[in-house]
C-alpha cells in the first residue's frame, strides 16, 4: 500500500493532539501565500523536515535524522494514498502561489540536503488527526505511537 507522510518534530506532537489536526502553513514563506498542508512520499524520512540547531555566537548548523531524534524526536503522520486527493508539488507550488524562481530555489534546496521534490505533495485543508496514523522515530525505525507509549508505561 503507498502512503503519504507529514513529518514533525516530538515536541510539536502535544500542540497538534490538542488541536486534533494539522494545519497548512507556507512553505517558501513569500507575502501572500496560500498555506498548504504539505505531505512526503519519503519513507524514511523527508530531509527538509530537519531542523536547525543554534549554535553558540549565532551560527546554527542543520541537525541530522539521528540528532533530532535524540533532541527533540521525529513523529510522522502516515496516510493512506487513496484517502484525500493531493496536489503534486508543481500543480501545489501554483495553487499556493509560489512563484517559479522560488519553486526552483526550493528544489535546489531540497536537493542539497538529500531530499526529492518529486517526492513532495500538499492539500488545501486542515485535516483532522485521525485520518492519520501516527508514528514515532525510536532507535528501532518508526513504531505506532500507541506501541510506543504501551513500552515506556511497562519500563
Amino acid at each position: 500500500m503507498n502512503y503519504f507522510y507529514h513529518y514533525t518534530t516530538g515536541e510539536k506532537l502535544p500542540l497538534i493532539l490538542e488541536a486534533g489536526y494539522l494545519k497548512p502553513s507556507a512553505a517558501g514563506g513569500s507575502p501572500g501565500e496560500q498555506p498548504l498542508l504539505w505531505l512526503s512520499r519519503a519513507r524514511d524520512y523527508e530531509p527538509t523536515a530537519l531542523k536547525l540547531l543554534q549554535l553558540p555566537g549565532g551560527r546554527a548548523r542543520l541537525l541530522s535524522q539521528v540528532e533530532q531524534r535524540e533532541v527533540v524526536g521525529n513523529v510522522r503522520f502516515r496516510l493512506k494514498a487513496d484517502t484525500v486527493d493531493l496536489l503534486p508539488w508543481r500543480d501545489a507550488c501554483r495553487a499556493a502561489g509560489i512563484c517559479r524562481r522560488e519553486r526552483q530555489h526550493m528544489e535546489r534546496a531540497g536537493k542539497a540536503e538529500g531530499a526529492k521534490h518529486t517526492n513532495w505533495f500538499a492539500v488545501a485543508k486542515t485535516m483532522p488527526v485521525t485520518m492519520f496514523d501516527i508514528e514515532v522515530e525510536t532507535v528501532h525505525g518508526w513504531e505506532a505511537m500507541d506501541e510506543v507509549i504501551e513500552l515506556e508505561g511497562a519500563v
